[in-house]
């Protein structure tokens, strides 16, 4: 049984979401967004029994505690690594920085390979539930026009376009209204 839990995803050249994440025994999960995530900032929030109960099995299941990572043969700094780290119950603790520009597919079997610990990070992005706070919703342009204002927002929908356009025009009715594509 795990204690804690740290998950990162760390930055690149690029726009990789940036994030940390604590997740304790008790269900309780401390976030810290800080680039390209949809969540900045730091906040607290909550897991259910059940969700602890299938990481403990995701860890069981994936033997983290006996995987070991070799060092990368190629390594350039313009990739992210994702560090997973586990304290046990026991104090034993156990850390893999994994670094994502690797790609050969050795290691010791289909479990403890590459593909396997990929597997596992995404597994435990999604029994914790992160997926949405380091995604961003596609966003719109809508170009909004009237007989003496025209503007183009970017938005989620049509109804966000519209009341953040409101706060630059506060006259008439939209004449036209039009989704110009996602970004």
């Amino acid at each position: 049984m795990f204690k804690k839990i740290f998950f990162s995803r760390t930055p690149c050249y690029g726009d990789c979401p940036v994030f940390d994440v604590e997740v304790h025994h008790d269900g309780t999960v401390k976030w810290r967004g800080e680039m390209y995530v949809a969540s900045l900032g730091e906040f607290e929030f909550k897991i259910t029994n059940n969700k602890i109960k299938k990481v403990e099995a995701l860890l069981e299941e994936f033997d983290f505690r006996s995987f070991t990572y070799p060092e990368p043969d190629v390594f350039a700094t313009d990739q992210p690594s994702c560090v997973t780290r586990v304290i046990f119950q026991d104090e034993f603790d156990k850390e893999v920085d994994h670094y994502l520009g690797e790609d050969a597919t050795y290691l010791f079997d289909e479990k403890h390979s590459l593909h396997g610990l990929e597997k596992f990070e995404n597994k435990l992005e999604q029994i914790l539930g992160l997926r949405k706070y380091i995604k961003h919703p596609p966003l719109f342009l809508f170009q909004l026009k009237s007989e003496n204002f025209e503007c183009i927002v970017s938005a989620p929908n049509q109804k966000e376009a519209i009341s953040l356009a409101k706060f630059t025009y506060q006259d008439g009715q939209w004449v036209e209204i039009e989704n110009l594509g996602v970004l």
